[in-house]
């Protein structure tokens, strides 16, 4: 007899939520919370083994609940989850795999063998181009295997895994609430967080995590207009970021549901985000069982990673495939006998011939994999210049080194800031500046262009740039007052002598004058001595 029934887990934020499916109706839920165990904001994952309550509370539900079934779909807390989207170039099917684990290493903040991931590739055009994108869920095999070993305690053998998104996704296509053929969003708005992800194609392809609640606030004091201010922020800023990083559509609708609030809360943001908003409640995605109280979406996602497999329209990331959760297979009964000595010699030689075969065959295949690796490897770099003429490209380099040796003969910055420390240091300290001014007057331009290997490129006109010298001069004029019109003189003249012959200011000016020195009056009776000097 065919048993259609499948028990749906969530690990939600606030406990375990279970829920049994036959034949894709609900018909047995239940909810372990966490606030029996402790207040760690972790419950029953960082402390499970010094404290087993969490499992003992977990054991007894599972009794009580009237759940007939063993193997489990999990649908994994998205704190956990890392999800990423990116497009590499059109290559063959059985390439695939290798270019994504080349290219997932620039995406992932972690090595490729600590985690479990999956992905799914589609194909996009882009300027004509074929291309292939990759949708791409990953967990950190540690805590994956954590949360499988409470689990697998408690009775229940994980068979299948998904990010919660996933699983709340597979839930509103199967009430039809939500189209896979438009770029969606989906707001779960809580009282101190909300999760916002963006879907399209019966997957994930961004998705985000904010708080509501600030160190400064606390739930006293908390003022609605404030936080849906806040939300509506949040959300805007998510879904900019989400068109900045992606080729495809924006996002032309929002699925917001209010999880733990009152739907009101999020009235007006339609009119915010200027886009339809569909407002909903759990209670819409998922009727409630045996007098349970749905909590934190937890039943809506369980319910969710259950239907994996029955709504083709969203596709399922198993982070499962590959790990075997249970018992081991015993060992087979070894029997002895008595063996020949020439079916020995016959045997060896026999393994010596397939040996030797074995290694070439492991040295011919070692040798296509390198090449291979190595053709991936290229093919990643080069991207979208992979199908581009080798003279095109050349042309465009030598366009490229030639605007950039323009850019780097440009002047960013000016050396005559320590100039005028050293200037004020040999001043004499009889003397002072009264006026400087600075004019600077172009050379004639020089021409230029690119040199060395991009020299010979036949484009190479287009790729010219100029060179433009300027010189600069500079006059002072300042007084000096020492009560004698000659002892004032001599100051002066000394000073600019000084000035010749020093050789922090010969770097920047050749030619050193003293343009003018006359008396002029300071007061009755009191005269003062100013001077110009011009530097070229």
């Amino acid at each position: 007899m065919v048993n259609n029934k499948k028990l749906g887990i969530c690990w939600g934020n606030a406990g375990i939520s279970l829920v049994e499916l036959n034949k894709d109706i609900a018909v047995s839920s239940t909810f372990v919370p966490f606030n029996d165990v402790d207040r760690d904001s972790r419950p029953g994952i960082r402390d499970l083994s010094a404290d087993l309550r969490l499992l003992e509370n977990l054991q007894r539900a599972l009794r009580s609940g009237s759940f007939s079934v063993g193997n489990a779909f999990f649908s994994l807390p998205s704190k956990d989850i890392i999800v990423r989207w990116f497009i590499i170039p059109w290559v063959k099917a059985e390439e695939i795999q290798g270019m994504v684990a080349f290219e997932a290493k620039k995406y992932i903040p972690f090595p490729l063998e600590d985690l479990f991931f999956n992905y799914y590739p589609t194909t996009i055009t882009k300027d004509g181009a074929r291309q292939i994108g990759i949708a791409l869920t990953a967990i950190r095999k540690t805590q994956y295997e954590h949360y499988c070993n409470v689990l697998l305690q408690a009775g229940v053998n994980v068979v299948y895994s998904e990010p919660s998104a996933m699983s709340l996704l597979r839930s509103l296509v199967f009430r039809k609430l939500i189209n896979t053929e438009k770029v969606s969003g989906i707001l779960v708005a809580r009282e101190d967080s909300c999760e916002i992800a963006v879907v399209s194609k019966g997957f994930v392809r961004f998705i985000r995590d904010f708080s509501l609640q600030s160190a400064q606030t606390s739930s006293e004091s908390k003022d609605d207009d404030f936080f849906r201010l806040k939300l509506f922020n949040e959300v805007k800023m998510s879904l900019d970021f989400f068109s900045r990083n992606n080729a495809t559509p924006e996002v032309e609708r929002i699925v917001a549901i209010s999880s733990g609030i009152n739907p009101s809360f999020l009235e007006g943001m339609h009119e915010d985000l200027g886009l339809p908003v569909d407002t909903l409640v759990p209670e819409q995605i998922l009727e409630k069982g045996n007098n349970t109280t749905l909590v934190d979406l937890g039943y809506v996602r369980a319910f969710g990673a259950a239907l994996s497999g029955a709504v083709p329209a969203v596709i399922d990331f198993n982070l499962s495939e590959g790990n075997v959760h249970g018992g081991q297979k015993k060992p087979e009964r070894v029997k002895t006998f008595s063996i020949p000595p020439q079916a020995l010699l016959i045997a060896a030689v026999a393994c010596g011939c397939l040996a030797l075969l074995a290694l070439s065959w492991w040295w011919m295949n070692d040798q296509l994999a390198k090449k291979q690796s190595l053709k991936v490897e290229v093919s990643s770099r080069l991207g979208r210049y992979l199908e581009i003429p080798k003279e095109d490209i050349d042309n465009k380099v030598a366009l490229l080194t030639s605007k950039i040796n323009a850019i780097k003969s440009l002047s960013l910055k000016s050396s005559l800031a320590p100039f005028f420390v050293d200037l004020v240091t040999l001043l004499p300290k009889e003397a002072w500046l009264d006026s400087v001014e600075i004019s600077y007057d172009s050379t004639n331009p020089g021409r230029g262009a690119a040199s060395g290997k991009y020299a010979r490129s036949k484009k190479l006109l287009a790729a010219d740039y100029y060179i433009v010298k300027y010189s600069a001069q500079m006059t002072i004029s300042g007084f000096v007052f020492l009560g004698d019109t000659n002892a004032e003189f001599n100051v002066i003249n000394q000073f600019v002598e000084t000035l010749k012959n020093a050789a922090q200011v010969k770097r920047f000016f050749s030619d050193i004058k003293l343009k003018s020195l006359q008396t002029t009056n300071s007061g009755p009776k009191q005269t003062i001595t100013a001077f110009t000097i011009e530097f070229q």
